[in-house]
Parts: C-alpha cells; structure tokens; sequence
C-alpha cells in the first residue's frame, strides 16, 4: 500500500509506514507547536537570593551591581555608619517545607558588643527599574516577600534600633518611605518589641504583628493594591502566613494612602546580627512564597541568560527536573520548556561568570525543522534496515 504526502506543490507517493510515521510526526510537531504558543508565564517577575558569582562572601553590598530583574545601578551608601550590609555564606533557612527552597546566600552583619555606631552600622539602596517602581498612576497588584533574622544576642544596650528593609521614593529619609518593616524600637513606637511594620511614614498605619523577636527566621509578605485614583492604595501584611492553599485570609491592611516608591533600602542600626534573604516580587501571593522562581531561570541564580538555555538545549527532549531545564514541571524537557524561557520578559544576553559564549538563543522556527529532519531519518533508517531483512 501507498500513501500520497504533499510537499509544496508536489503530490508524492510513499510507502503507507512511512507515510503513517510522517503524518504522526506532523501531529506531533503541532503539538509542540501548540504548547510551545499557549504556555503562560510564571508570576515571579524578580528574585534576590544574593548568589554567587555576582556577590563574594565578605563582600559589602555598595558598588556590587548585579544584573537581577526588577533592578537597576549598584548598590548604593547612604546616610549614617559604614558598615553596610554584607554578603554572608549560606541562604536563611525558612523552615515552612511549602516555602520555595533558598539559594544563595545572605546579607546583613554580625552581632557586635560596641553598640550603634559609625563603626558598627550602616544603610544601603538600590534603584527600582520600571518593572518595580510605583508612581501616581501605576495599578495592579503585586506582592513582596523577604526572610529576616536577627540573632537576638542582646550584648549591648539598645541592641535593636532599627533592622529593617524600607521601600523609599526619592531618597531614604523618614519623610521619604512608603514602607518598612522589621524591627524598630524607635521609629514604630509601640512600646513592644514585637515584629512590626509601618506605611507611609505615618504614625497611624503602623503595627506590629504579635511576634516577639526571636533568633527565628520569618517570612514577611506584603500586597500592594495599587490604583491611578487619589488615596486608593492599600497595603496587606503577613508575618510566617500559612503558606499551600493560596492567598490567606487576615493579614493586617491599611488602605486610603498613596503609594510611590523607587528604591529598596536595607538598615543594620543594631548591635544583634541582621540577615535578610530572598528579596521576591511576583503578582500573587504563591509566586513569592511556594513557587518563588522565574519561569526562565533554570540553574535558579536570579538570572536568565544563556546559560540556561544551554541547560534546555542539552536536555531537549529527554526527562528530568528543573536543574535539567523543565521549566514547565511535567518532568520532561522539551520545546514548552524552551517557550518558556524563551519568551520571558526577564531574559537578558550574556551568560553567568566561567560559562563561556554561546550563540544567540535561536527561534523556535528554526529549532523544530532540526527535530523533525532528525526524527524522520530515524525513521527511514529502521525502515531501510527492516526492508533488508
């Protein structure tokens, strides 16, 4: 029996198998086709796990300027003290088993007995790209994730001033934050010393979460209800929140204010240790907390670049997790995976520190005509082959 395949304007015969394979092939390629078009985006649009290469163990955090998405120029000195945040070994262990694993490292500084001072403490920023910041007219909603953890020595006096991470439009000053949250015994001023937060500087958009500070790791979470109309944004906040059913109810809110910010800030006034770990910015609650990914970062260092596509290439079409390029989490590595990384808007050129170059990431268009050719002489091969017997 024959089969008549059509190739341009050529109407061929072939052999029925053959013409089965090729017509099973050819559905095949649609399907790839298909996902390879329809796949979604993940929700995590930037990660800070503080990794290697791009921050050194013992490193202060002013000047390092690594590319993470969601970022922009160096970090930056500012205000009073110099001794900045630094780069510390080993990523902060949140012990929730839902929460997305750490990688990395840390930042922060080591507890020390000679109290606040110019010698003992210090402030850091960095810009917000446009992907980020907040003005008068963006809308939406997006969420912020951080790990703290203060060693909660107490070997000086006034050992906790002001541990916090801040959200500042314009500068850092008080008058300039939007948000910040963490511990501070002055600033907050509500006779506790609980976790606490406060928004848009303002003493009545403050609260503390009924967590007495501990040696613990937490995990702090904060919605931004974001609107174009005056005096229409709100702020959620969840310390150590249930985490595997979505986004949880309570949470403490304040609404009614206007939120801008362009920066992130990290503050160290204190003499017990400070660490903060996985910086994450996504657009739902599980993005920043179980998933906690970007959907293009394969080798999940903060960074989409070449180096993971060549993980994705050199694992095309067998099975394996995401250290081997499965992106999409079916536990096979195929062109929904390329897709995936391919299309993401955090993927930028270059490749990690010692990977070496690689060509541009290809189109798919010329990536399925390499497979298919591959396939069919596979094919044709065994059919030859079972022909001569």
């Amino acid at each position: 029996m024959t089969a008549h395949l059509v190739f341009g304007f050529r109407r061929v015969a072939v052999p029925a198998t053959i013409g089965k394979k090729l017509g099973i092939l050819a559905a095949g390629v649609c399907c790839f086709i298909l996902a390879a078009c329809s796949t979604s985006q993940a929700a995590l649009v930037s990660s800070e796990p503080f990794a290697a290469p791009a921050y050194t163990v013992g490193t202060e955090l002013p000047t390092l300027n690594p590319a993470i998405a969601g970022y922009t120029g160096a970090w930056t000195d500012v205000d009073f003290g110099d001794a900045e945040p630094a780069v510390a070994a080993g990523s902060l262990d949140y012990t929730d088993p839902l929460y997305a694993p750490e990688t990395g490292n840390k930042v922060g500084k080591a507890a020390d007995t000679a109290g606040i001072g110019p010698t003992t403490s210090g402030r850091v920023f960095r810009l917000l790209d446009s992907s980020l910041l907040v003005n008068a007219t963006t809308s939406g909603t997006r969420y912020l994730s951080v790990l703290f953890q203060t060693g909660n020595e107490n070997a000086a006096p006034q050992p906790d001033i002001y541990s916090t991470i801040a959200l500042g439009n314009g500068g850092t000053s008080d008058a300039q934050r939007e948000l910040y949250f963490g511990i501070a015994s002055e600033a907050f001023n509500l006779n506790s010393p609980d976790y606490a937060f406060m928004v848009d500087n303002n003493q009545t958009l403050r609260s503390a979460f009924g967590v007495a500070r501990d040696a613990n790791v937490h995990l702090f979470v904060f919605k931004f209800n974001l609107s174009a109309t005056a005096l229409s944004d709100s702020v959620t906040a969840w310390l150590d929140p249930t985490l595997g059913a979505g986004e949880p109810a309570g949470g403490v809110t304040f609404g009614g204010v206007d939120l801008t910010f362009d920066r992130l800030a990290i503050s160290d006034y204190a003499s017990n240790s400070s660490y903060w770990d996985e910086i994450r910015w996504g657009d739902s609650f599980n993005s920043v907390t179980v998933e906690g990914f970007l959907a293009c970062d394969v080798n999940a260092n903060g960074v989409c670049n070449s180096t993971d596509f060549a993980i994705i290439r050199d694992n095309m079409l067998t099975s394996g997790g995401r250290p081997q390029g499965d992106l999409s989490g079916n536990g096979f590595i195929d062109f929904t995976d390329y897709r995936l990384f391919k299309d993401h808007p955090n993927r930028v050129i270059g490749t990690d520190a010692g990977a070496g170059s690689f060509d541009a990431v290809p189109e798919p268009a010329s990536v399925l005509p390499i497979g298919i050719v591959t396939l069919l002489l596979g094919c044709r091969g065994r059919t030859w082959r079972r022909n001569a017997e």
